[in-house]
């Protein structure tokens, strides 16, 4: 397994293959990756990329227009009718996200 050089390189890696970090594709599983990875790297005190993450949520809340205090996760899934459809929904808006910010979108095997 490749070792991920940043968050969005991870992110991609789970897109891909997300019964193997996941378990099933789910956003709320997802998310609670994502927390348990910044957990653990700040705990082992690595410095890690997660800029353009904090980037990316920032983004989605102006584009959904997100103001209340409600996570981006809970709101997402609103829109959508199941756990799968709205992991499928994050990636999309992530990919429009970095193709909008000119960020490579990592090519992972």
């Amino acid at each position: 397994m490749t070792k991920p050089d940043n968050i969005i390189c991870l992110l991609m890696m789970i897109k891909l293959r997300p019964g193997l970090y996941i378990g099933t594709k789910s956003l709320v599983r997802l998310c609670s990756f994502i927390d348990g990875y910044k957990f653990a790297m700040i705990c082992d005190n690595k410095k890690y990329k997660i800029n353009q993450y904090h980037e990316f949520n920032e983004w989605l809340a102006q584009k959904y227009h997100i103001r209340e205090s409600i996570l981006w996760d809970d709101y997402l899934i609103r829109f959508v009718q199941n756990e799968s459809e709205a992991f499928d929904l994050f990636y999309e808006e992530l990919e429009a996200f970095l193709k909008e910010n000119n960020i490579e979108i990592p090519d992972v095997q």
